[in-house]
């Protein structure tokens, strides 16, 4: 399927979308009452430093819903964050966001930072193998995290225990992370996705779990698969990594 384009927020409010409703319909447009925002407890701060050393952002994923934190540029102090928008296909999720002035008082006009942390409905499956956050508060957009993975089935011996068949490899490359590794699925209708992925200036953690391929009313054999994965974590030009690790969440 061609990946579509899902718009669930587009603020001109300075309110940041909170919500912890699954049903993306819900959220399709600004009219409907039933999905009015509440006031989201993320704020540009206006005393934040005048320079922006750590921008990073991360993020989590849930059941139909997920949470994109990070610490992003603005053009002045009086700039916050907003979630500017979230696009969707069925194996890639990328979020948008973007800052906007809270207020018409006299600004020094300098380069600030600010933190956020704006939960929203996914908008597809959330099987996503493809991840990416971009910070477009000032200038051209910017990747703050690229993430990709890809999983095939592999031999598996059903004689070892599950944590001796998870075994990872981490590289650290400049400002890309590279990773491998093994995890076992209880059928082999499963493929290897995000759970997780957070750089918080220093270190990059990632968390990869499995999720079912299956459609409603398939059935799959009950046999135990190993899957073989690697992927890629890229962060923006520059980005300095100390420290990566890989862990696996649990299968849905």
């Amino acid at each position: 399927m061609a990946p579509s384009r899902r718009t669930i927020l587009r603020s001109t409010t300075g309110i940041a979308l909170t919500t912890t409703g699954l049903s993306v319909s819900a959220l399709a447009s600004d009219d409907d009452h039933a999905s009015e925002p509440d006031e989201s407890h993320t704020r540009g701060d206006a005393e934040a430093s005048w320079r922006c050393d750590d921008v990073h952002a991360s993020l989590e994923l849930f059941d139909g819903r997920a949470i994109a934190a990070g610490r992003v540029t603005t053009p002045t102090p009086c700039h916050e964050p907003v979630l500017a928008d979230v696009e969707g296909s069925d194996d890639s999720l990328s979020v948008t966001i973007d800052s906007e002035r809270a207020d018409g008082r006299g600004c020094p006009d300098v380069i600030s930072c600010a933190d956020y942390e704006e939960p929203f409905a996914l908008p597809d499956s959330g099987r996503y193998t493809g991840l990416s956050v971009v910070h477009a508060s000032v200038g051209d957009d910017v990747s703050v995290l690229e993430a990709t993975v890809s999983s095939r089935k592999t031999d598996c011996d059903p004689r070892y225990e599950r944590t001796e068949d998870e075994r990872t490899t981490v590289e650290i490359d400049g400002n890309a992370v590279r990773f491998a590794g093994r995890i076992v699925a209880p059928t082999p209708c499963h493929e290897v996705v995000f759970r997780a992925v957070d750089y918080d200036g220093d270190d990059v953690t990632v968390d990869i779990g499995l999720a079912s391929t299956l459609e409603d009313g398939q059935l799959c054999p009950q046999a135990i698969t190993c899957f073989a994965y690697r992927g890629v974590v890229r962060l923006l030009e520059g980005a300095s990594i100390d420290d990566a690790a890989v862990a696996h969440a649990d299968a849905e």
